[in-house]
């Protein structure tokens, strides 16, 4: 269950299903609306179909994404910071420059990667 506090007056929160149709039709609303409710302090996804889909740069910060479908998905340059992948199916998942610091769950072959990544961006051989 996600930890939130109570809407305010008059405001009700997105449905889940709310939530993965603004973040997969556009990823600048989505971060539209996570910074106009920093109030929300862990989103569930969990689960959800993300498959194929181009969410660059998007926060995803906080977010519980066990058991999502990941395949295939651009996450070039998003803030996964404490987001947790335990069981999320990842395959040719593309997280090139992606903010992981504090991620659950992902595979170690994943984690290699991404530090590769950066040695070679700092130019250490």
């Amino acid at each position: 269950m996600s930890l939130l506090e109570k809407p305010a007056k008059g405001e009700r929160w997105l449905t889940k299903a709310e939530q993965v149709k603004l973040l997969c039709q556009s990823v600048n609303d989505w971060n539209l609306w996570r910074a106009k409710h920093p109030q929300i302090k862990v989103l569930d996804l969990c689960g959800v179909d993300l498959s194929g889909r181009n969410l660059t740069e998007a926060n995803l910060s906080h977010v519980e994404l066990r058991g999502a479908n990941l395949r295939c998905t651009i996450l070039s340059s998003a803030n996964l910071y404490f987001a947790d992948f335990e069981g999320t199916v990842l395959d040719d998942t593309i997280l090139d420059g992606a903010h992981t610091y504090r991620c659950i769950g992902l595979p170690a072959e994943i984690r290699l990667q991404l530090v590769g990544e950066l040695i070679v961006s700092w130019g250490v051989e």
